[in-house]
């Protein structure tokens, strides 16, 4: 299988690096959600009341894909000025 990379509108292919890729979060080596397997998904907030969101699977958390948005962190057309999650 292959591993690519979104950057600037061109898809790389870094399955070559693959097994160099690290991140800030640890990862357990048995987890079904390493850096190269990262599901979306839709998850519940643990706030009472919290309506669902979407988020991606890294290791044994989730990351918010709606607080990045509101963050402003996504680049890209698609995703500037609306709400995308």
């Amino acid at each position: 299988s292959s591993l690519h990379l979104l950057v600037d509108s061109c898809l790389l292919d870094v399955s070559p690096f693959a097994s160099m890729l690290r991140s800030f979060i640890e990862v357990h080596p048995e987890s079904h959600f390493p850096l190269q397997n990262l599901p979306y998904g839709i998850f519940h907030p643990r706030a009472k009341g919290a309506a669902p969101r979407v988020g991606v699977a890294i290791g044994e958390y989730v990351l918010d894909l709606a607080a990045l948005a509101e963050a402003t962190l996504f680049k890209g057309e698609a995703l500037k000025g609306g709400r995308c999650f």
